[in-house]
């Protein structure tokens, strides 16, 4: 089993909602909200509004996030406290196999930031996960990456793939719906995409021949199968970089 060699630490993460599997439509991840941690480990909360997903996600039935009721105000106090609440306690004695599921050891250090994203602090009833755009990626990181799309897409089902297979990360600048999509493709069929707020930093990567990946993990349910990647992102030098948020766009 491969783990996490190289933790990266972010200064940006997405709240991501994602319509009830009940309604019967298209389930389209969006972006509603931001937590931004600065130099001094104080950690923010904002809505994204007016923005496209955040128009779009309340189009499809999103409200809030019931512990940040105020779509307009900044929060500063307890978010990381918040969102820890939805991860198992430390305490608990299953917990070293819960972060084997993300490919963590016991020992590894992390901070409680940069373990929300690599978990996403899913749980099963309310649609909101956590997910690191990668914004900021040093020059060595591990990260795991969800497959989008993978039943719409893969021409193979889950039980041809294996773990530790190789997979290709290619950059799409024709395709008509993303411009920025990153497909993932095993033996040059493609099986899904890199999500969509993760692969503009992905495509850079990939366009530098910094990052190389793998099938890590497959689970999930017979007609909703997860895939995720182990992706190893090696950069070659040091380069300035200024994450879109910091230029407050």
């Amino acid at each position: 089993m491969n783990y996490i060699e190289h933790v990266h630490e972010p200064r940006r993460l997405l709240l991501v909602w994602q319509r009830s599997e009940e309604d019967g439509a298209a389930r389209v991840r969006r972006a509603v909200a931001e937590l931004l941690r600065d130099s001094a480990e104080r950690v923010q909360f904002r809505y994204l509004t007016d923005t496209p997903d955040f128009e779009a996600a309340k189009s499809e039935g999103f409200i809030n996030f019931v512990a940040f009721r105020k779509l307009h105000a900044m929060y500063d106090l307890g978010v990381v406290e918040t969102f820890m609440r939805r991860l198992p306690p430390r305490s608990r004695g299953d917990y070293a196999q819960y972060l084997e599921q993300f490919r963590l050891r016991p020992e590894t250090l992390i901070s409680d930031f940069a373990l929300l994203g690599y978990t996403g602090a899913k749980l099963p009833s309310d649609g909101f996960s956590i997910l690191d755009p990668l914004e900021d990626v040093g020059e060595c990181c591990d990260v795991l990456l969800e497959v989008a799309g993978f039943r719409h897409v893969s021409p193979v089902g889950p039980q041809l793939l294996y773990v530790g297979e190789p997979v290709s990360l290619v950059i799409q600048p024709d395709n008509l719906h993303d411009p920025m999509a990153v497909a993932v493709e095993i033996h040059d069929q493609r099986i899904g995409y890199v999500p969509r707020q993760q692969a503009p930093a992905i495509r850079d990567l990939v366009a530098t021949g910094e990052v190389e990946a793998c099938i890590q993990r497959i689970n999930g349910k017979p007609e909703r199968p997860l895939i995720h990647l182990m992706a190893r992102i090696r950069r070659r030098a040091t380069r300035p970089h200024t994450p879109p948020w910091a230029l407050g766009e």
